[in-house]
């Protein structure tokens, strides 16, 4: 994994120096989403299953902005939840 993001930056590096413009950050925050999620299929039988998508977050984004030439912007972004 570690290879591949260092790949992608080194690909990218070039193109955001000729791009003129090199953006990178950290985020953060808390996913405010209901915990579960109802699924029924039964009146008898309600089950619940936890949303992977709730909790705690921190990630990173590199991007570059070529707006002067292709009016484009692109960001890679990887992010881990708890």
């Amino acid at each position: 994994m570690k290879k591949i993001i260092l790949a992608i930056i080194l690909i990218a590096a070039p193109l955001a120096v000729s791009a003129q413009k090199l953006r990178a950050g950290f985020i953060g925050g808390y996913q405010h989403t209901f915990p579960y999620a109802m699924v029924s299929g039964d009146v008898n039988k309600i089950t619940f299953n936890p949303r992977s998508g709730m909790g705690f977050h921190v990630g990173g984004y590199l991007g570059w902005n070529f707006r002067s030439r292709l009016w484009l912007d692109v960001q890679l972004l990887y992010s881990m939840r708890s």
